[in-house]
């Protein structure tokens, strides 16, 4: 990470959030983003995660992978 403020971000960096955003310390990641998103490869890891398959067990929405393990 860069760690670079808004007033310094570029078109192509990484505008992932790093801290409080009302502390003057608030930075965003900066490094370069993956093609065609606004967060770089490793933040677009946590940013879009595919939803998991979940069923209804009769009570509740569970993961499929959970009742595999059943």
């Amino acid at each position: 990470m860069l760690k670079v403020g808004l007033e310094n971000i570029g078109e192509g960096a990484c505008r992932w959030p790093l801290g409080d955003p009302t502390s003057e310390d608030f930075v965003y990641c900066g490094v370069q983003t993956a093609k065609g998103r606004s967060y770089c490869a490793g933040h677009c890891r946590m940013a879009y995660k595919p939803p998991n398959s979940r069923v209804w067990d009769g009570q509740r929405y569970v993961a499929i992978e959970s009742m595999a393990a059943a």
